[in-house]
């Protein structure tokens, strides 16, 4: 839907101001002359801080971390694709034939985390009606077959006219723009880009000088800087679930703590209004009209006060979480109306 977790909240906030507006019901309750008319006014009260109360939408926190997700997944994509683009620049210009067996390793490596994420995306989304695993496929295919034939063709270059060969990475790629452009007509310019930026790499990866055949010496290298990388990777993993942690069991905690807290806020609150209610029963009628202006005064302060902290929270409570609270607090602002009621 249309809603995000801070406009929900501001309408939630905006919904506790409409009540402070309504500080002059009691004295329409001391003018009603039939029981009939107070209690309709009376339940005219209530109904309006009900409606105060139902701001949030019942799917906002679902809506929420699903369009998150999506951009997270967006940014992810851009990420790995850049990656692949990056490296592909690397190889074309790399002389070093491990340094080159090395990059071409890392574009497989990231096709499959590219083929990952496109499904992620379509499970969420439903909006690629492609399969990402052969799409993907073509693309490390289109670039292995590009490296390997990339000489054989500069020297068969000349003569043959237009004429194609049907198992080069010409073909390749012609099949996989047909394959793509089937896409296009039900994915507007989203297929059409990805089919566009495979060809580039087809064409591009053509131009790079096919690799000799490494010797011992090289191939143990290759071996090392792969059990490096998977050193590394390692310590990713690790970093990883550090942030996890934080993220997940840490800020949960905090949003647990923030919730307790507005909890006791609104009990404890309840209970000093009761005390003082009490109080002020017990004396004569004529002292009654200022106990209960303070009473009155003080839930007021004291709420916009707590409204105040709470805002300043709520990043850290989902809005899925709040419905204890909004329960809690829909009592005590009922309780306060019948605190004050018992002045009269």
């Amino acid at each position: 839907g249309g809603h995000n977790l801070k406009t929900d909240c501001q309408t939630f906030a905006n919904g506790f101001n409409k009540i402070s507006g309504l500080r002059d019901i009691k004295e329409e309750l001391k003018k009603c002359t039939s029981k009939s008319e107070y209690d309709a006014k009376k339940n005219n009260y209530i109904r309006q801080c009900e409606e105060a109360l139902t701001g949030l939408s019942n799917n906002t926190s679902s809506s929420y971390i699903f369009v998150q997700e999506l951009k997270e997944l967006e940014l992810e994509i851009n990420q790995i694709t850049q990656k692949m683009e990056e490296n592909k620049k690397k190889a074309m210009s790399e002389t070093d034939p491990v340094k080159k067996a090395v990059l071409i390793q890392s574009i497989e490596e990231d096709g499959l985390l590219l083929q990952q994420k496109y499904k992620k995306k379509q499970e969420l989304a439903n909006k690629f009606n492609f399969d990402p695993k052969k799409k993907v496929d073509n693309l490390i295919e289109s670039m292995k077959k590009a490296i390997k034939k990339g000489k054989k063709k500069r020297t068969d270059g000349s003569g043959g006219g237009n004429h194609k060969n049907p198992n080069s990475s010409d073909a390749n790629s012609s099949d996989s723009e047909d394959d793509y452009s089937s896409d296009d007509s039900n994915n507007g310019n989203g297929g059409g880009k990805l089919k566009n930026k495979l060809g580039e790499y087809t064409k591009e990866l053509e131009k790079i000088p096919e690799p000799r055949e490494l010797t011992d010496a090289e191939q143990e290298n290759v071996e090392k800087e792969s059990k490096q990388k998977e050193k590394m990777q390692l310590l990713v993993v690790l970093f990883l679930a550090g942030i996890g942690y934080y993220f997940f069991i840490y800020l949960n905690n905090k949003r647990e703590e923030a919730k307790k807290e507005i909890n006791l806020f609104v009990r404890k609150i309840k209970k000093v209004i009761k005390e003082k209610a009490e109080i002020e029963q017990e004396k004569p009628k004529k002292a009654r009209g200022n106990a209960k202006k303070e009473i009155e005064d003080f839930a007021k302060i004291e709420l916009q006060k707590k409204i105040r902290e709470f805002n300043k929270k709520i990043d850290k409570t989902s809005a899925g979480e709040l419905s204890s609270v909004i329960n809690e607090t829909n009592d005590f602002i009922i309780d306060i109306k019948v605190k004050r009621q018992g002045l009269h």
